[in-house]
């Protein structure tokens, strides 16, 4: 092990000396203390001990680093595109935004839909609990014929 300089300290009429292993300016400072007069007698603080059989350990603070998820707002939906595909939109948005109950996703897809999508929700109570399956079935009522003739055209073009 390698030794730096040996400081003594004097108390109490002993004399101690400790070797103390040699470490860099900044991270280890010792400093005579200051002799004062004895008219201007202060109480007697002790100089910090250090134990030779252990170096002083380096700690090292890593800034703390603060997360925010950011919501992502649903696409309104009119019904000019395919009630799928939003729907599919949606449900990956649902658990990306981390909505886990039925009345989450319920209240945030009420207020996506839009125009000639939203008249499906004036027969529906969007506070029931299986009000989230009932506006989907009304939009695949209501904007179905999206879909089938857009999988018609498919059927037909595959037909060969």
């Amino acid at each position: 092990m390698p030794s730096g300089p040996a400081y003594s300290s004097d108390f109490a009429s002993s004399a101690e000396t400790y070797t103390v292993p040699s470490l860099s300016p900044v991270a280890l400072s010792l400093e005579p203390l200051h002799t004062v007069p004895v008219s201007k007698a202060q109480p007697v603080v002790p100089t910090p001990v250090v134990n030779p059989s252990t170096s002083p350990a380096l700690v090292v603070t890593q800034p703390q680093m603060v997360l925010l998820k950011q919501f992502q707002p649903p696409k309104p939906y009119a019904g000019a595109s395919s009630w799928k595909g939003y729907r599919e939109h949606f449900e990956r948005l649902a658990a990306v935004n981390g909505w886990t109950t039925m009345k989450q996703e319920t209240q945030q897809l009420a207020l996506a839909l839009e125009g000639p999508a939203s008249e499906v929700l004036r027969d529906l109570d969007t506070f029931q609990p299986q009000a989230n399956s009932l506006i989907w079935e009304a939009l695949a009522s209501r904007f179905g014929s999206l879909d089938g003739a857009r999988e018609a055209m498919r059927r037909f073009d595959s037909r060969r």
